[in-house]
């Protein structure tokens, strides 16, 4: 991560470019097909997942050049849709809810592998649903219509994390870099007192914002359109998925990987931000978003892995502003 850049540094020009193929940003797809062949060779290949995560990117990144290109805008709504990039996105929650029914069964109905090897497979899986299936969650979310929203909400209940919708839209994207947004990490502090921050604040303002937007449109906490209802059964489901597969080791394991998951997710947000402040302009309110708001980084390899993400000030600067209604 020492490349990270962000716009207090002059950065070189942007080059206009073709769009890339679909298929370059289905590497998640691969360590799906890798966590499958340490399944079967078990033992310490079981943690193959996170060596290959951490280490290929960093390799590949370091080897090849930065990618300072950037695709030319659409000239119409239409050519903003990319079919075979859609596909590759909302197929994912299928392909990571049958990766977690796969090794469910294995560790919990089987004796192929022992109980330390199931942890193993579990912090692997735990690596590809929090780096990857949280990424696609992500986009997803951020799309408008009930499916693409549902297809995140899915994700992120396999990780037991709802509320980081409710929380990321509504809160992240309006008050970043402010005293407000929990996931700003502050200056000098770590990462270890930021993730024990970050995980209740997070919770309690998504869930206050939540009810700050059914109080403007006179609806109690209760209301059915409170989308913690929704969060909270899809949650509920996953639960009675692991155990009715596994039991209550099933249930242990897949909190296991949702731990794991978690931490990447928050390690993300960590890196997204730290250190970045908004200029109070008035009372509560700060100037705009700008580039300079987020850390860039222009690797190659990171950003076809997160699909893009790591291009961060870019997200904020077209995303922010934008109507996230959830009904």
């Amino acid at each position: 991560m020492s490349d990270l850049q962000n716009s207090s540094d002059p950065l070189p020009p942007i080059i206009e470019a073709e769009r890339p193929s679909a298929l370059v940003y289905a590497g998640g797809w691969a360590l799906i097909g890798l966590l499958a062949l340490a399944a079967w060779a078990g033992h310490i290949f079981l943690l193959s997942i996170p060596v290959v995560f951490f280490g290929a990117p960093a390799l590949f990144d370091r080897l090849a050049p930065l990618n300072r290109t950037n695709p030319p805008l659409p000239k119409s709504p239409r050519e903003e849709n990319n079919r075979a990039y859609d596909l590759v996105i909302s197929l994912w929650p299928f392909a990571q809810f049958s990766m977690l029914g796969a090794c469910l069964w294995l560790a919990c109905r089987t004796d192929y592998l022992h109980w330390i090897e199931s942890i193993f497979l579990f912090v692997s899986a735990g690596t590809i649903t929090g780096a990857i299936g949280i990424v696609h969650a992500h986009e997803l979310m951020h799309r408008q219509g009930r499916w693409p929203r549902f297809l995140a909400d899915w994700l992120m209940a396999m990780t037991f994390y709802n509320h980081f919708r409710s929380e990321h839209l509504h809160v992240h994207h309006t008050w970043v870099g402010t005293p407000r947004d929990a996931v700003t990490a502050r200056y000098n502090e770590n990462i270890y007192m930021f993730f024990l921050r970050v995980v209740p604040q997070a919770f309690k303002s998504a869930w206050r914002v939540e009810i700050e937007r059914l109080e403007r449109r006179g609806l109690p906490a209760w209301s059915l359109k409170n989308p913690f209802w929704q969060y909270a059964g899809l949650q509920l489901a996953m639960l009675v998925f692991a155990f009715v597969i596994g039991g209550w080791m099933g249930v242990a394991l897949m909190l296991v990987q949702a731990f794991i998951a978690v931490m990447y997710l928050e390690s993300t947000n960590y890196i997204e931000h730290y250190g970045l402040t908004r200029r109070e302009i008035a009372p509560g309110r700060y100037e705009p978003v700008q580039f300079h708001h987020s850390w860039n980084s222009s690797h190659r390899y990171s950003n076809y892995l997160f699909i893009n993400l790591p291009r961060h000030p870019d997200h904020h600067r077209h995303r922010d502003g934008e109507t996230h209604e959830i009904d």
